[in-house]
């Protein structure tokens, strides 16, 4: 057991209680009396009228040991040389309703108030209190604040915290269990459309998001983070956007929309990064795009070059920006006002065209495997979409139908034009680079 050596008992001072700088209070409007030592009243009041008094938050008492202005200027600079030093960290010589601590004695006592500051944090799980009483729905604010914050997508967030508020609302954050966090799952699988196990996955990050933050804070709001089983997600999407699937979306497509599709399509930006593009970013001298760090999903800055087709459209846009709105920051915008959302414009224009399954995000899938497709190295790849794991990539890095049967048409010319000398080493090399030419 770790004692409190008695040498240093004597480096303290009990308080006086309703003494000069003891911080206690009497009730609001009672005078009190005491003798006059120097400087200070006989008579203090504290009325309950003044204006500190009456805030729920202060503490009001009788007196700070001093009356004359140039004593209270004297109090007031120790006071904040105390603040000071405890936002620095360092231990404060005069707490209110503790003893007073000689400064040479700081460096011994210092680990002692860390150990009492942890016993505290330690007694306030043991205990029950105001943790006890913070609902779920008042966590899930703080994961939204937090996202706002941090700069994240929050509308993903937003909607995941809603569907848990149906579930999970009203009730104590500290009641939260594995088999609470079990329940919900079986009852998003047992609705007559249930959601796909990607989607149920968002909503329970959310939640262990939320327990994180509440376990993280100080004073903590929720001391034990439950574990949270996580969903097999087999539902990899395999959509891809061919060239004349990308014309004819984009033809059936209102106007300010057409430029967003273009640069999704030929750089795989997210729609995020997309709708935040600015004319600061844009390059058209160089025909490049840089997306800013902390812009971006990974928070990682990249540059993207243009395309030809993407440079024209971007550089139209420039032009009717500078002639219609020119104080407008925003690339992409519809009458001047930056895009928040096409939802609805982005599933018109695919049923136009018989494509009602695609969803926006297959053009950054699309944009992938045709840089790959053109030659481009997997590496720089990597970079011109701005993924960081090689895990991701490969993801949307994916073998289509079309792929396949063009394998097989090569192969079939592979055999057709080796003929009889297949069996010869000569004719094999001959045949290859007839193919590989082919190409």
């Amino acid at each position: 057991m770790l004692r409190f050596p008695a040498r240093l008992a004597e480096n303290f001072r009990a308080p006086a209680m309703n003494g000069p700088g003891s911080g206690c209070s009497r009730p609001r409007g009672t005078t009190s009396t005491r003798k006059t030592d120097g400087d200070a009243a006989t008579t203090e009041t504290t009325a309950a009228s003044q204006t500190a008094s009456v805030v729920p938050a202060v503490v009001a008492t009788p007196h700070i040991a001093a009356s004359t202005d140039e004593a209270q200027k004297k109090v007031a600079v120790q006071i904040v040389d105390q603040v000071v030093r405890a936002l620095r960290g360092d231990p404060v010589t005069t707490p209110v309703n503790a003893g007073a601590m000689r400064m040479a004695s700081q460096p011994e006592v210092a680990p002692y108030i860390n150990l009492a500051e942890r016993l505290g944090c330690l007694g306030a799980q043991l205990v029950e209190g105001s943790v006890e009483r913070i609902t779920v729905d008042e966590l899930l604010d703080d994961v939204i604040s937090d996202y706002e914050a941090n700069g994240k997508a929050v509308e993903r967030v937003r909607l995941s915290a809603r569907t848990l508020k149906r579930f999970f609302g009203g009730m104590r954050a500290s009641q939260i269990t594995t088999e609470d966090i079990m329940a919900y799952i079986a009852r998003r699988q047992s609705t007559p459309t249930p959601p796909a196990n990607a989607t149920i996955n968002r909503e329970l990050a959310a939640l262990r998001r939320m327990l994180h933050l509440a376990a993280k804070a100080t004073p903590p709001r929720r001391y034990k983070v439950p574990h949270g089983p996580m969903l097999r997600e087999d539902n990899v999407r395999q959509g891809f956007v061919e060239y004349e699937e990308y014309l004819a979306i984009k033809a059936a497509a209102p106007d300010y929309l057409k430029g967003i599709i273009t640069m999704a399509f030929y750089t795989g930006c997210r729609r995020g990064e997309i709708l935040s593009l600015k004319w600061s970013q844009v390059d058209l001298h160089r025909r490049l795009i840089r997306l800013n760090p902390g812009e971006t999903k990974n928070r990682e800055g990249r540059v993207v070059y243009m395309a030809e087709e993407l440079y024209e459209a971007l550089a139209e846009l420039k032009a009717q920006r500078d002639w219609s709105w020119p104080d407008c920051e925003s690339v992409f915008t519809r009458s001047g006002e930056p895009i928040k959302s096409f939802k609805k414009a982005w599933r018109s224009a695919c049923k136009r065209v018989g494509l009602e399954d695609l969803l926006f995000h297959d053009l950054r899938r699309s944009a992938v495997r045709n840089l790959i497709r053109s030659g481009v190295p997997e590496r720089v790849a990597m970079a011109i979409s701005g993924h960081k794991t090689r895990s991701i990539f490969d993801r949307y890095n994916i073998t289509s139908e079309s792929d396949l049967e063009q394998a097989a048409r090569s192969l079939d010319a592979f055999h057709a034009s080796v003929g009889t000398n297949l069996g010869t080493i000569e004719g094999f090399e001959r045949a290859l680079e007839e193919v590989q030419g082919g190409k």
